[in-house]
């Protein structure tokens, strides 16, 4: 049965780290800012799916190690009726 494991990207890369000759998972989910960091630590492995070439370049490792699932923006969002001007 899969259990779902709430982690932050940085606990997540340690815990593949400290696995790496027994692993318990197979895959993770961690943010863009953390993707190179992953690399760098040498926890991934380069996957291409055949859908690949549809992935835009800005969105994905040119070796294959990471892509984007999903992107967000912060942004604020005020009722200027009820805010006053600062």
């Amino acid at each position: 049965k899969h259990q779902d494991t709430d982690m932050s990207s940085a606990q997540e890369i340690a815990k593949f780290e400290a696995e790496k000759k027994n692993a318990t998972a197979d895959i993770g989910d961690v943010g863009f800012a953390f993707a190179r960091v992953a690399v760098k630590k040498g926890v991934t492995q380069p996957y291409k799916p055949t859908t690949w070439n549809d992935i835009p370049d800005w969105a994905k490792d040119e070796d294959g190690h990471w892509a984007l699932a999903y992107t967000g923006t912060i942004s604020f969002i005020s009722n200027n009726n009820l805010v006053k001007d600062a």
